[in-house]
């Protein structure tokens, strides 16, 4: 819970101001909560015209998104490349 309280803090800051690119890459574990936070802030950078991806998913977050019945958002911000 205390890492997705982190993540909340450091994208509320930034969520709308420029487009994010968060690398997911090194995520060992996720629980709903962390995803809760990820869902919140690609949507509200797409309601203000701003791109949300994730770089390298993780297995464990790739699990946890399917977990969710999330996977269509995950693809849909998956960044594989750069």
């Amino acid at each position: 819970m205390a890492a997705a309280i982190d993540l909340h803090g450091q994208l509320s800051g930034v969520v709308g101001e420029d487009d994010i690119v968060v690398g997911a890459a090194n995520v060992a574990k996720c629980w709903s909560p962390m995803v809760q936070v990820l869902v919140s802030a690609g949507r509200a950078q797409a309601s203000r015209g701003r791109s949300f991806l994730l770089r390298h998913p993780s297995p464990a977050l790739r699990e946890t998104f399917g977990d969710l019945g999330l996977a269509a958002h995950l693809s849909r911000w998956e960044q594989v490349n750069g």
